[in-house]
């Protein structure tokens, strides 16, 4: 299991059975909206403050900005490794994007104007999305 502590500016991990327990990143500024491709082994999350989505991969190695170009305020993610996109939230435009898991091919595939949109989640039983 990862989690992000967002006041600690960390993400961590553990194992199932409750062992393990380590810190695989830190010193993360105004980071939120961890989401995990388990497929690739990367974790991506969004930094609202300065405007951009980072991505690493699940130990922590290997961080770097994925995305940075028109981004207000980035919150929630969502990944869907089989079919290789990223979803995130821009509660600042009221929309909501996607990417290929590199960070290409960008469409807003919700424009919720003036509604914020803080939070997503997919369907992976769902086999098409409006793109």
């Amino acid at each position: 299991m990862y989690w992000l502590d967002s006041d600690k500016g960390r993400i961590s991990r553990i194992k199932r059975d409750g062992t393990g327990r380590e810190t695989v990143l830190k010193d993360l500024e105004a980071a939120i909206g961890l989401a995990i491709d388990w497929n690739a082994g990367n974790m991506y999350w969004a930094n609202p403050k300065d405007s951009m989505i980072e991505v690493a991969h699940v130990n922590g190695s290997s961080h770097y900005v994925l995305i940075t170009d028109d981004l207000d305020k980035p919150m929630s993610l969502a990944v869907d490794p089989a079919k290789g996109y990223l979803f995130w939230s821009d509660i600042a435009k009221g929309v909501i994007e996607r990417s290929r898991l590199d960070g290409t091919d960008r469409k807003i595939v919700v424009n919720s104007e003036p509604m914020r949109v803080a939070d997503i989640a997919l369907d992976m039983e769902v086999t098409e999305y409006i793109m």
